[in-house]
């Protein structure tokens, strides 16, 4: 009697082992879509600039005035550290400040008017 009940908690773990190894696979193919549609992103942003900065070439500008520009923007925040400052939006709902780049107000759930695609000029 006792073989019976250790056999059917021996059972009962496999399968919970097995539910939760097939929860990992799930999480873990979510997360290569995931990184994979973040690479995507990165090559086209790539793209994008590397076409602007032919582009910029092409009118007279220089290598330096872009690193400059650059880090005028880096240090908007008052930090050099390679990071461009996310625009903040005041909600018309609530008055609260949001981050630029949301849709609708983590607050109230008011829609926020867009942000500029590359932050404020």
């Amino acid at each position: 009697m006792f073989d019976f009940f250790w056999n059917l908690q021996q059972h009962q773990r496999l399968v919970d082992l097995s539910n939760r190894e097939s929860a990992t696979q799930r999480q873990t193919e979510r997360a290569a879509q995931g990184l994979d549609d973040q690479v995507a992103r990165l090559e086209r942003l790539t793209l994008a600039c590397a076409a602007l900065w032919s582009l910029l070439q092409e009118h007279g500008h220089t290598q330096e005035q872009l690193l400059q520009r650059m880090q005028e923007l880096d240090l908007r925040d008052g930090r050099l550290d390679g990071r461009l400052v996310a625009d903040k939006v005041d909600c018309t709902g609530c008055g609260r400040v949001a981050k630029g780049g949301r849709r609708t107000c983590l607050y109230c759930g008011s829609e926020l008017s867009p942000a500029p695609p590359f932050g404020s000029g």
